[in-house]
């Protein structure tokens, strides 16, 4: 009939003319390293006829990508830009960066989206729409451990380097470190004094192709030839807030001690003593690092109620304290 002809026709010249008349453009880098800024470039083209009202940007982009830019919130940036005039051009620049999840597996791509809401003459909800694939590469941050001495031995003091290098070619502004030690670890000390507890660093910034280095001292208990973790995670502060850029773990093993101990009880590792009963403590110790030990002192302390010192015999020093 005449009145869906009418209907039709309508539809079609308004929102076909809308979706190819104002024109959405983005402009971005086809890759991006995680934690390096990037500019996305948007340009808002008014070809149609007709003045656009109430003109409204929306800006969205996935999980693993964040807007570095005052007003957004999370993954999504609302800007009111008024009127936009027949025939005019508006370019806009946005700062994005890639970044990384915690646990979770990247995604190859990451779609970014511009949506345009606006009026036309006295009609409204009209919407034109761009998106752009970009690929987030590797974090811009590569760590490694080092270790300044060639063995660790559980229970002595240690000192271990984390080395962060700035793989990219691009200036990282303000880097945070948070270092995950493992549970048999001990923190003594670090060249760079903690500024949250005694793991979190504030890096500061590290110029493109730059490398450097944080130095901590602890001690490690364990068993011999055990693998211990150390999960480092750097962080880029933008905006007054930490993103993760991203999370290694690396790792460090227990030396063999190259003392060995045995202590026997009336000759037994496993022996039973009952009330008023003759003990005798047997140490055992051999050398098992192949070179010779100088000045080796072994301690041992009795700990129980029940001993009667008065009885003690023996051909080393008692400190009875």
């Amino acid at each position: 009939s005449a009145g869906v002809l009418a209907a039709s026709a309508y539809y079609f010249f308004f929102h076909g003319r809308a979706s190819g008349d104002v024109v959405l453009k983005l402009d971005a880098p086809e890759e991006i390293e995680r934690g390096v800024p990037i500019p996305l470039k948007l340009s808002l083209e008014n070809n149609s006829d007709g003045l656009l009202g109430e003109a409204r940007l929306t800006l969205l982009v996935p999980r693993d990508v964040v807007i570095l830019e005052q007003g957004a919130d999370g993954q999504i940036l609302k800007e009111s830009l008024g009127e936009v005039e027949v025939g005019s051009v508006e370019k806009k620049t946005f700062r994005l960066a890639a970044i990384s999840l915690p646990n979770e597996k990247a995604d190859e791509t990451a779609k970014i989206t511009a949506r345009l809401s606006y009026s036309l003459g006295k009609s409204s909800g009209f919407e034109v729409e761009e998106s752009r694939e970009v690929r987030p590469l590797s974090p811009a941050i590569a760590v490694e451990l080092e270790r300044d001495d060639n063995q660790v031995l559980g229970g002595s003091a240690f000192w271990f380097n984390i080395a962060y290098s700035n793989v990219s070619d691009a200036d990282l502004e303000d880097l945070r470190m948070e270092v995950q030690y493992p549970d048999a670890f001990s923190y003594i000390s670090a060249d760079l004094p903690p500024d949250s507890l005694n793991n979190f660093w504030k890096l500061g910034a590290l110029r493109a192709g730059s490398k450097a280095k944080l130095s901590i001292q602890g001690k490690l208990s364990g068993a011999d030839n055990a693998e211990f973790p150390f999960t480092v995670r750097v962080y880029g502060s933008f905006l007054g807030k930490n993103y993760l850029i991203g999370e290694t773990e690396v790792g460090t093993a227990l030396a063999p001690s190259p003392l060995g101990l045995q202590v026997l009880v009336n000759g037994r590792e496993d022996y039973v003593a009952r009330p008023a009963e003759e003990l005798t403590y047997t140490i055992r110790y051999t050398n098992l690092s192949g070179v010779a030990l100088s000045d080796l002192t072994i301690l041992g302390s009795f700990l129980g109620e029940m001993y009667d010192f008065s009885t003690l015999d023996s051909s080393l020093t008692l400190d009875s304290r």
